[in-house]
This record gives C-alpha cells, sequence and structure tokens, in this order.
C-alpha cells in the first residue's frame, strides 16, 4: 500500500493507471520477507505492466521508462509505525485470581 501510496501521491499517477500491476505488487511484497525487501527495490514498467524485485545496488538496463523505487525507507516507516501501535507493557494481570482444579479435572485437560 506504501508503494501505491508514493506511486499516486508523490508521483501524481494515477490509480487507475496503476490497476495491471496492482495484483502483482501486493503478491510480490505479500510473499517477500520484510528483511529482503528492506534491501531491494521495486522497478516498475508501467506501460508493459511489469514489476521487479532488484536488490538495491542492482544496475536496471532498459530502453523503456520506467520507476524504480528503494523500498528501506518504506519499510522502515512501517516499522516504526508498527512499534509505535504496539502496547510496550506485557499482558496485563488476569482480573481474576487463580482457582484449583482437582485431580481428575487435570488429568482431562483440566475440563470439568
Amino acid at each position: 500500500m506504501s508503494v501505491i501510496r508514493a506511486l499516486a501521491t508523490d508521483m501524481a499517477i494515477r490509480v487507475g493507471a496503476l490497476a495491471p500491476i496492482a495484483e502483482m505488487l501486493f503478491e510480490l511484497c505479500n510473499l517477500s520477507p520484510w528483511p529482503a525487501l528492506e534491501r531491494a527495490k521495486l522497478v516498475i514498467d508501467v506501460a508493459g505492466a511489469r514489476l521487479q524485485l532488484r536488490p538495491e545496488l542492482a544496475e536496471v538496463v532498459s530502453d523503456q521508462p520506467l520507476i524504480t523505487i528503494p523500498l528501506a525507507p518504506m519499510v522502515a516507516r512501517l516499522r516504526e509505525q508498527l512499534l509505535a501501535a504496539s502496547d510496550s507493557r506485557e499482558q496485563a494481570s488476569l482480573l481474576f485470581p487463580p482457582m484449583p482444579i482437582n485431580a481428575a479435572a487435570s488429568a482431562r485437560g483440566g475440563r470439568p
């Protein structure tokens, strides 16, 4: 979603123009682990409806116009947002006291 936002907002590409690559883009990002995405760039051929996930420092040669998006800043931003949204407290204490169970219930996995 961050890639779509960058293309639509930062580069003023109509969202409708991204429809042919949208499914491929989501699949590519969902199948790739974050550390791999963090060290990669996305190479987009909008006219040819093609995507490539390339190593960050790999050279890209083409005779067609391409859009290259480094993914490290996006992954870092997403990681920061997720960490900020997570609650740093451990699981809250139970509001009720523990109850003893009898040996027979314990043998059945705790069921009475």
